[in-house]
């Protein structure tokens, strides 16, 4: 086969494809983390999510950390400002039982009990009401930790955001653990806890990946943002000058949009018998046409915030009812970020009011039964709805998977082919151009997919799947959580990882994942461009296999003298993917490491909880501002 005429003649593919790789795991993992993901949500930051744990402690591997973060973009300089909603529930929610719904809620109370100081109490158990409305505060369950920071006999009011700790970033001893003496609360056998300030661990290069590319996948309304073809810009064989960001002299090109923020901690270690509780567990992911499995040792997890459904204020005091109702949510890092937008995937139907209505069993929105949801409507559906309706509402929206083919079909865009047009276009070199493929470090079965629902499987409905037998191998003070023992950790088999550690290198592991199993459909206009006798991989007359369910690319037009795009993608997320890394990281080493993500954060604490500590106010001992922008 002539390489060099290859190339040339399947320009249009791999630029369509490159972009569909950048921005899959960068459209997904800048916000991936849910920072600031709907409209609903920005306005409340004490409830905003941006981001959810859960993973096995390293320190005792019969244990599972559970763990959120809320007030993103919290700025370090006004540490002692933030605080905890009094007001909202905050909780984790454990599936055991396959069914999707909650078996099991961790809850999060905090309450004030001196000006500058707050107490919190974590409470395990089942909940009386399931689903997103009608929540209500354990009764009779088993309390893990009571939190009581103030040093009422000093007549101080010390508490998680004030004192030094919360200037410097330097505090350890808010640590609650069962069985240790500690003047700030007390913890049940076996129970670690802790609630405060930390580095908000999640990296990406946002403005490369959001503001640029945009958070519509429609083409035409982002046309202003596309400024930037890939992550980092380079002369492609075949392909020209790509537009990205320059190597810098550290090796790096992407900027973490999230260096020097801190964001609001709770993390929980507990033992694993305490959530699986000898339940069926979730459905093992497969790969093949078997039924899937129920597995005792997967656990599903998500975290939620909910606030009082109703308030009453008599002049003097406002009074909340007992129940409340969600308002956020979050589970995988890739869920709602990527694939929630009222833009579905080729040959499926948009959401409407009326399928909502259908599938959540009561009148959810008013208003014509036909009417299409926009995409805000959308992101603020999901955060109040359950997991428990994500088949029904939400998988529609994730597209096809790739299915291993051995050749290039004209029926199907083949693993074998995504494969071959990456290498070929550069984008699968190490360093400079891209990072390394990804599909042969896992499973045959994997490898080989033959399952076209495949993504959607581990993506809905939307919680981490944790293998709570898994051990996890260590923390590295100064790097990152190491991951499983396996060094894809669950990868593919747990979803998109196996849980989640706060070093995983969500973006990263997205963006790689996502250019080589994301199907995508390109249009008649292509089909001229053959090579070896065979159509440019993804192409097919229309309705010649109506399983697919591509991301949209048939009215893509090249100009076949200069290869430019005269028009681009109908569904702009397919130029988002290309080169598998936002080069944050200064190694060729971090970054095919995907659960070692290391940039200028704060270093990871090598025990419990885990966390880097706080970003201190400029100019404290430990500052380390925001990365520099050349």
């Amino acid at each position: 086969m002539n390489i060099k005429k290859f190339i040339e003649r399947t320009t249009s593919f791999v630029l369509s494809l490159a972009m569909l790789v950048t921005g899959f795991g960068g459209f997904q993992t800048a916000r991936a983390a849910d920072h600031r993901d709907s409209n609903a949500v920005d306005a409340a930051q004490e409830g905003d999510f941006s981001d959810v744990f859960a993973w096995v402690d390293p320190a005792d591997n019969d244990k599972v950390i559970l763990a959120f973060a809320v007030n993103v973009f919290l700025n370090p300089h006004l540490n002692p400002t933030y605080r905890f909603s009094e007001e909202y529930l905050y909780q984790m929610k454990i599936d055991n039982g396959g069914t999707p719904a909650e078996d099991l809620v961790m809850q999060v109370k905090f309450d004030s009990i001196a000006r500058g100081g707050q107490g919190y109490t974590v409470t395990l158990g089942t909940p009386s009401v399931t689903g997103p409305r009608g929540n209500r505060e354990l009764v009779g369950g088993t309390e893990l930790c009571r939190g009581n920071p103030a040093n009422a006999s000093a007549g101080v009011p010390s508490g998680i955001f004030s004192g030094a700790s919360a200037l410097t970033g330097q505090e350890d001893n808010f640590i609650l653990e069962g069985g240790v003496s500690n003047p700030r609360g007390t913890a049940a056998s076996n129970i670690k806890c802790w609630a405060g300030v930390a580095d908000d661990s999640f990296q990406t290069d946002v403005s490369q990946l959001i503001f640029r590319i945009g958070l519509n996948p429609n083409a035409t309304q982002n046309v202003n943002n596309h400024t930037q073809d890939v992550e980092r810009g380079f002369v492609s064989t075949g392909l020209g000058p790509l537009r990205g960001r320059p190597l810098r002299a550290d090796l790096t090109s992407g900027s973490d949009g999230f260096g020097g923020y801190n964001a609001s901690h709770v993390a929980v270690s507990i033992p694993r018998y305490m959530l699986t509780n000898g339940g069926q567990g979730i459905k093992e992911v497969r790969n093949d046409t078997g039924t899937p499995q129920r597995d005792p040792n997967r656990i599903g997890v998500w975290g939620t915030v909910s606030r009082p459904e109703s308030e009453n204020f008599d002049g003097f005091t406002t009074t909340h009812g007992d129940t409340f109702a969600q308002f956020e949510r979050m589970g995988q890092q890739v869920a709602a970020t990527v694939w929630v937008f009222n833009t579905p995937p080729l040959n499926e139907t948009a959401i409407t009011a009326g399928a909502v209505n259908a599938c959540v069993g009561q009148t959810l929105i008013p208003g014509s039964a036909t009417r299409v949801l926009s995409t805000p409507e959308l992101k603020d559906l999901h955060n109040t709805t359950d997991a428990s309706t994500d088949a029904c509402i939400f998988r529609r929206l994730t597209p096809s998977s790739l299915l291993s083919g051995g050749i290039l079909s004209s029926l199907q865009n083949t693993i074998e082919g995504r494969k071959t047009l990456l290498t070929a276009g550069g984008f699968i070199s190490p360093g400079i151009t891209g990072t390394p493929y990804m599909l042969d470090e896992l499973p045959a079965a994997i490898r080989a997919n033959t399952n076209r629902d495949y993504q959607k499987d581990i993506t809905w409905p939307d919680y981490m799947r944790l293998n709570v037998t898994t051990p996890t191998d260590g923390i590295r003070e100064g790097a990152a959580t190491a991951g499983n023992s396996s060094t894809t950790f669950g990868l593919g088999g747990d979803g998109y990882q196996n849980g989640r550690r706060p070093a995983d290198d969500v973006v990263d592991i997205y963006l790689r994942f996502a250019r080589e199993m994301t199907d995508v459909q390109f249009g008649n206009n292509l089909a001229p461009t053959l090579l070896t006798g065979n159509p440019i991989p993804g192409y097919e007359p229309a309705g010649a296999n109506p399983a697919r369910r591509p991301l949209n690319c048939s009215n893509l037009v090249i100009d076949q003298a200069t290869q430019a795009i005269l028009v681009p993608c109908t569904d702009s997320r397919i130029f988002l993917v290309l080169q598998g890394s936002d080069f944050i990281e200064r190694s060729v080493l971090d970054i095919n490491n995907l659960a070692n993500q290391v940039s200028d954060q704060r270093p990871l604490r090598s025990s419990f909880p885990y966390f880097g500590r706080a970003n201190p106010v400029a100019g404290e001992p430990g500052t380390s501002e925001f990365p520099p922008q050349q």
